[in-house]
């Protein structure tokens, strides 16, 4: 009895042991997960996280959409430009001036699709700029800075916004308008320049007919040569007398223009002259 008595208390202290270190286990696994829960950004359970694959990639496809929405209304419509008129406010003059930097930016995309709309996270300066690539270190950014003020203003500062304010923004949104398609024309100039064409009279494969063809011509083209400006043909003379029997004997023609020479052609001419005068000596 005395020789078992060890051998539970060793299993009873095992197990005694092995139960605290679940459940410091557990403690601690639990106190993880909460510091983690509480720590993280998202929600505890993620929307869509029991749904199919597919489906659960729509959903968060059409979560990652929301950071891209973009709506900005119309702000005076007929009901409220009612009101508005009626009663003294000094809100209708910046709903207007709102009004009307949304109505110009849709104009400018009318007349060029290659024009976008303001992203969420682009603030009126560098929208602008971006329409302008060229204004930035010029005299015209100051121009864009001033807009860009009287824009916040109208939109974000306590400070009144009346009929005077309201004309000086229009007057710097008529500016910054005609800017932007100065520099559109400018930079399509650019890409597509101007190409000069002539028409010349050629003669075409009838009999005696002409055509006309149209070539086109670069404004920085260079003018072409004339044959008469082409300097004239230098002779190079024999530095030898020896050179031009040989080559008068051999063949009678110069190498280069293939023409009779003199002194070649000469001889031919004298020889067939003096056998006839031989035959009449003779007869």
């Amino acid at each position: 009895m005395a020789a078992e008595l060890p051998v539970v208390t060793v299993v009873l202290f095992i197990a005694s042991g092995t139960l605290v270190f679940i459940l410091l286990f557990l403690f601690a696994k639990r106190q993880i997960m909460r510091f983690a829960l509480k720590s993280a950004r998202k929600p505890h359970i993620s929307i869509g996280a029991d749904a199919p694959r597919e489906l659960r990639d729509e959903i968060q496809r059409r979560l990652g959409l929301v950071q891209t929405v973009r709506f900005e209304p119309t702000l005076l419509s007929e009901r409220v430009q009612d009101v508005a008129t009626t009663v003294p406010n000094h809100y209708y003059c910046r709903m207007k001036a709102l009004d009307a930097f949304t109505n110009a930016v849709e104009c400018l995309r009318g007349q060029d699709n290659s024009i976008t709309l303001r992203s969420t996270k682009q603030t009126i300066q560098l929208y602008l700029f971006s329409l302008c690539p060229s204004a930035p270190g010029t005299p015209q950014a100051q121009l864009v800075h001033q807009f860009c003020h009287a824009y916040n203003r109208a939109r974000h500062n306590p400070a009144i916004f009346g009929d005077a304010e309201f004309v000086n923004y229009m007057e710097l949104l008529d500016r910054v308008i005609r800017l932007v398609k100065t520099d559109q024309q400018r930079r399509l100039s650019l890409l597509n320049p101007a190409v000069e064409t002539e028409v010349r009279l050629c003669k075409g494969p009838g009999q005696g007919g002409e055509a006309a063809e149209t070539v086109p011509r670069a404004s920085n083209m260079k003018r072409r040569k004339r044959p008469s400006d082409n300097p004239p043909p230098v002779s190079v003379r024999p530095e030898h007398i020896e050179q031009i029997s040989l080559v008068d004997k051999s063949s009678g023609y110069s190498s280069t223009d293939h023409s009779s020479s003199g002194r070649g052609s000469a001889e031919r001419l004298i020889s067939p002259q003096l056998s006839v005068t031989q035959r009449d000596e003779a007869v």
